[in-house]
């Protein structure tokens, strides 16, 4: 039900879209409903991740001996499959329009982001409880999520009970003793937009000027799940920073500064869009997470991702 639902409000939220965009969208919803076959990317531009789910279709295919069709397939499949045809419906690509803006450039003007975000900057102490602190602001972001309808800050702090596992303080520890022989930089792999994003950069603020070590933001090469963040969604919040002033003014100009000095680092490989799983990770992209000092990975998506989208004990 999620899916058509979500497909039926970027209709609604971009009325001035071309009738032909509107009608694939229409029939991507349809298909979904219809329990349709999921069909290949086409068209007379082929766009360079192609062959890769052209790759991945198969092997869902080969692994099932019933056809492919939306409602008879793996789930993580289908479902980064279909945000990839979404893209494909509207063709972002050819005009790098975000079909979800209508949702997320309001959370840019909404007075609990800014006091959450200034609440997190007022945390006092020394690095360690800080870096502690900071990580479940970062962590209780993961709500705002405008993929599901639940998805909303309703408080900034979590309870005890809440947390299936709560390891900060060893990574607290381990972060303040400096860097590692034969590991450089600390890795985030964002999730969401907004109020999350917000609290991810103070984390990475602080990372980049306590820690004195170089972060890598991976964000999505492309729209997806409605309030993932991509690169221009984390230009826009630094921007959106700057023009607050106060506290949250300097977190931008520092984080400006930072990534003019190479020590903040934007990346967004296709491997965070795609229906492969932590286990098939890219070779180049491996090389880098594997030399990283630490990666904190953010979100549903890329937790299923790292464990295969299985039940674990």
């Amino acid at each position: 039900e999620r899916l058509p639902a979500i497909l039926r409000d970027t209709l609604a939220a971009n009325p001035d879209y071309p009738p032909a965009i509107q009608r694939n969208l229409a029939a991507l919803r349809t298909a979904l409903l219809a329990d349709a076959p999921i069909p290949l990317l086409a068209g007379p531009a082929p766009e360079p991740d192609w062959d890769d789910w052209a790759a991945a279709h198969r092997r869902v295919q080969e692994s099932q001996r019933a056809p492919l069709t939306w409602q008879h397939t793996p789930w993580f499949f289908a479902e980064t499959y279909s945000y990839r045809l979404l893209m494909h419906a509207v063709r972002w690509h050819e005009t790098r329009r975000d079909p979800f803006a209508p949702k997320k450039t309001p959370e840019l003007a909404n007075d609990h982001l800014w006091e959450l975000l200034e609440a997190a900057l007022r945390i006092e102490g020394d690095f360690e409880v800080r870096v502690f602190e900071l990580m479940l602001a970062s962590l209780w972001g993961n709500r705002a999520d405008l993929s599901h309808p639940a998805g909303e800050l309703a408080r900034a702090e979590a309870a005890d009970d809440e947390l299936l596992e709560d390891e900060r303080h060893a990574a607290a520890r381990y972060l303040a003793v400096g860097a590692t022989e034969g590991r450089a930089g600390i890795h985030l792999v964002l999730d969401n937009g907004g109020v999350e994003l917000a609290l991810d950069l103070a984390l990475a603020d602080l990372l980049l000027t306590h820690g004195g070590e170089q972060v890598v933001l991976h964000a999505k090469n492309h729209p997806t799940y409605v309030s993932d963040a991509t690169i221009p969604d984390v230009w826009r919040m630094i921007e959106a920073m700057q023009a607050r002033g106060e506290a949250s003014g300097a977190l931008g100009g520092r984080l400006r500064a930072a990534w003019d000095a190479g020590r903040l680092v934007l990346g967004a490989h296709p491997f965070w869009t795609s229906s492969r799983f932590w286990r098939d990770m890219p070779p180049a992209l491996h090389g880098a997470l594997a030399r990283a000092r630490l990666i904190v990975l953010k979100g549903d998506v890329n937790y299923r991702r790292a464990v295969s989208d299985a039940p674990w004990d």
